[in-house]
Formats: structure tokens, C-alpha cells, sequence
């Protein structure tokens, strides 16, 4: 089974958060609560949390979360602030001792899901990270150098989307007006923008108009290439009666006016901070620099890192009690094409194959190639039925993408699908082999 995310709370005796740790519980989430800086500390020596929630009016508390900051173990570790909603004071010591998030009491159900859910994924992915990092030393390759914690405002890039006036100039008044900021008042023109160039958050501000807003959001999570950008909505209350209607929608995450400049400051940082760690991820499937662990047709990861990586995820999981599993994927027919179009061709279009592979998959599951054209997703903490739909979400992407060959020629191309789930006995090679067992082609499996 899935890991539950893990907390460290450490909140004064008499428990002031008592109400977000019942929520968080709910939720599955694992708690260890902690009534001291001592006891959190001691904690943190342990078994290591997905992150750290701190009162803000424990005795030690911003000591806590400098010695976390200041710990080259735990410094990636996310940490949130929770405090009184008035505390303005908070939020700006916070944001400078490194905090990650600040939580103000109370809070809605829909926003601490949300805030927590960011949080976590921002674990996962730092441990994923470190994680290929560990399997590429193996190969030899060092590490790229170290990304900082928390992206500098001045070198973010930064949407503005909504109609200009006071709540745009309020934003970037909040972000010291320093972040690359460009503008669209529509949704046609944002959506533009956002393809044409590199931005690192979409931030929508002064939207009353719910049906363009949930168009917006709609048209950037079904592109391949924007579906996991951040966006950031700046709303008012009395627009959104339910304060859940955005997430479902598809926003990232709310502030509500009025908020606190350095809220917002964190919120965009922390959002960024995801975003780089994305594209880290995805580094070697994109950049000039391929090491030598790359599949150098397709620019995903090759089979042998995919045998290393897997192996390590095995001990890992092993150790947990954790899933593990694989979606395997096969093109159909990739002989015929090949007599058809010719090798080159055949080449070209598994190339392109690979990079929307890369694109579509989350940044934290590993796509790589096997070899000839078969591929494979690894994805962790996932049951079988997981990787299956997997398999599937990419297979239906790519039955409506048409291949160009070298002659100009459109191709489409069937995906046969499979999967498997880490079982006792399993290494790497058998794992990955019973993913590849029992194939079905997408259309076959659909009409089942």
C-alpha cells in the first residue's frame, strides 16, 4: 500500500491545533505530535517526516525551523507556520527564516487539503530527486550543482492574468515588484502567452466571472506542455460563497482578500520551488547535456539506469512496506511501420513517442525506454490499478496525437498496455518483465 504522508507537529501543550490534527488524521495522514522544540528535534533524529507543521506561539518554534533550515539533511524537508489569522508579523519572520508555508487560523477544509497536498508532493519530489541522484552516482554521473531552497523573487516569471488595476499593482507591490512579471486580461490571451513563453506561475487576479475562469483553467490542465503549471487565483470572498469551487475547477491554490504580502510571497516561492524541481526531473529528458544513462534517441532514461533505479526502489520499499509498480507499454505494430516508412522514420517517430511520453508523466514517476519500443513508467508508492490507469492516460493521449515521419507523412500510433506490482522475490528484472506479460492494445482494452 501507499505511504501515508507523515507529520511532525509540534504545537504547545493543550493542543491549539487541535481541530487541523483531527482533519489531517481524517485525511490519513500520520502524526507524531511534539509539546517542545526538544521533542520535535528528537523526532526529526528519527524516521524522516514529509514535513513539519509548527505553532507559531511555541517556545522555540522559529528556532526549530532555523536549525531544520540550517540542517544540510533536513533543509529540504517543507515546513509550514500556523498561525493566528492577525498575525501579520508571523508571516514576514517566517518567510525569512526559510518557512515554506504559513497556515492562518483557522482554515478551511478545501484550502488546508490543498496547502497540504502542495507540501507533500514537494517531499516527494525532493526525495525523488536525491533518489536518482543516488542510482546516477552509481553510473558514475555527478549530481547537477544544488538547487537553492527557495527561488529568489527576481527571477521568477510570472503571469498576471485579469483585468489591470488595483489588484495586479497590490500583487506586485507584495512581490517587492521585483519578479519578471507579464500580462493578459482574457483567457485566448493568457492561454497564448503561457505557450509562447517560459513562465514559471500563472497568477489570476480580480476574476468574478466563473465560467471563464473554470474555461481557463480546463484549457491549461488538458495541454500537454502547461498541465502542471501552478495557478494562483487572488479572489474575494463574497465571488466565491464555496471556496472549494476553484480547486475543483483546477486552481492550484487561493488567497482571499485581504491576504498578507508575505503569504503571497511564500505561496508563489513555494509553487516555483515545484516547478524547478520539475524541470530537474524531467533535466535529463530535455537538456543539450545527456548523461550517459539516456536513451540518446528518445532522451528518456535508458535500460540500465531503469534496472538500477528499479533495484534501489525495491530495498527501499521493502524496508517501508510500501508499493511499487510498473505500467509497461509497447507500440503495436512498430515492424510495419518500419517496412512502410523506413528505419528512419520508425526513429523519428519513437523519438517523438518519448517526448510526450515525458511530458504527460508526473515529474516524481520515472518514464524510460527498455529498448526497441518498448517503454516503461515507474511509479512509486502505487498499487497495480494505479499503474494500469497510468498506462492507460498515456495511451489515450497518444491515440489522438498524429506522428510526422521524415517525408511529412502522419502517422498514428497504438500503445499496448500492461502493468505489474512489486511482489515478494521480485527483483528488478522480473519486476519489470511482468509488466510486459499480459499487453493489451488501447483500443482492444477500451472496447472490453
Amino acid at each position: 500500500m501507499a505511504a501515508p504522508t507523515r507529520l511532525i507537529v509540534a504545537q504547545r501543550p493543550g493542543q491549539p491545533l487541535e481541530t487541523v490534527c483531527a482533519r489531517l488524521r481524517d485525511w490519513g495522514c500520520e502524526l507524531q505530535d511534539c509539546a517542545s522544540h526538544g521533542a520535535a528535534l528528537a523526532a526529526l533524529g528519527g524516521e524522516l517526516a514529509d514535513m513539519v507543521l509548527i505553532d507559531a506561539w511555541l517556545e522555540g518554534g522559529m528556532t526549530l525551523l532555523t536549525q531544520i533550515k540550517a540542517d544540510p539533511y533536513l533543509r529540504y524537508l517543507p515546513v509550514a507556520i500556523a498561525a493566528p489569522e492577525d498575525a501579520a508579523a508571523v508571516g514576514a519572520h517566517a518567510l525569512a527564516l526559510g518557512a515554506d508555508d504559513v497556515l492562518m487560523m483557522p482554515i478551511g477544509d478545501a484550502e488546508l487539503y490543498a496547502r497540504i497536498r502542495a507540501l507533500s508532493r514537494l517531499a516527494t519530489m525532493e526525495i525523488e530527486r536525491r533518489r536518482r541522484e543516488a542510482v546516477l552516482a552509481q553510473f558514475g554521473v555527478a549530481p547537477p550543482p544544488e538547487m537553492p531552497g527557495v527561488p529568489a523573487i527576481d527571477r521568477i516569471g510570472i503571469l498576471l492574468i485579469g483585468p489591470a488595476g488595483g489588484d495586479q499593482i497590490q500583487v506586485m507591490t507584495a512581490l517587492g515588484g521585483a519578479a519578471t512579471a507579464a500580462y493578459a486580461e482574457t483567457a485566448e490571451s493568457a492561454l497564448e502567452r503561457l505557450r509562447r513563453d517560459d513562465l514559471d506561475v500563472a497568477l489570476i487576479t480580480g476574476s468574478s466571472d466563473h465560467a471563464e475562469l473554470q474555461r481557463l483553467c480546463a484549457a491549461i490542465r488538458a495541454d500537454l506542455d502547461l498541465f502542471d503549471l501552478p495557478v494562483l487565483l487572488i479572489g474575494r470572498p463574497e465571488a466565491f460563497p464555496d471556496r472549494a469551487l476553484p480547486f475543483d475547477w483546477g486552481v492550484s491554490d487561493v488567497l482571499f482578500q485581504p491576504f498578507q504580502p508575505e503569504v503571497l510571497r511564500l505561496r508563489v516561492q513555494g509553487w516555483v520551488r515545484q516547478q524547478r524541481l520539475r524541470r530537474r526531473l524531467r533535466g535529463c529528458l530535455d537538456g543539450s547535456h545527456l548523461p550517459p544513462t539516456t536513451d540518446r534517441l528518445t532522451r528518456l532514461y535508458g535500460h540500465g539506469f531503469l534496472h538500477g533505479y528499479v533495484e534501489h526502489l525495491i530495498q527501499e520499499n521493502l524496508r517501508s512496506q510500501t508499493s511499487l509498480a510498473l505500467a509497461g507499454l509497447d507500440v503495436v505494430g512498430m515492424g510495419q511501420i518500419n517496412r512502410l516508412h523506413g528505419y528512419a522514420a520508425g526513429d523519428r517517430i519513437l523519438a517523438q513517442l518519448g517526448g510526450i511520453i515525458a511530458r504527460i508523466s508526473r515529474a516524481q514517476d520515472l518514464p524510460a525506454r527498455l529498448g526497441g519500443d518498448r517503454f516503461c513508467l515507474v511509479i512509486d508508492g502505487a498499487a497495480a490499478e494505479d499503474a494500469a490507469a497510468a498506462g492507460e492516460r498515456i495511451a489515450a493521449v497518444l491515440a489522438q496525437v498524429a506522428f510526422e515521419t521524415n517525408a511529412g507523412q502522419l502517422v498514428r500510433v497504438t500503445l499496448a498496455t500492461g502493468h505489474a506490482e512489486l511482489a515478494p522475490g521480485d527483483n528488478a528484472t522480473l519486476l519489470i518483465a511482468r509488466a510486459f506479460e499480459h499487453l493489451v492494445p488501447f483500443g482492444l482494452r477500451q472496447a472490453s
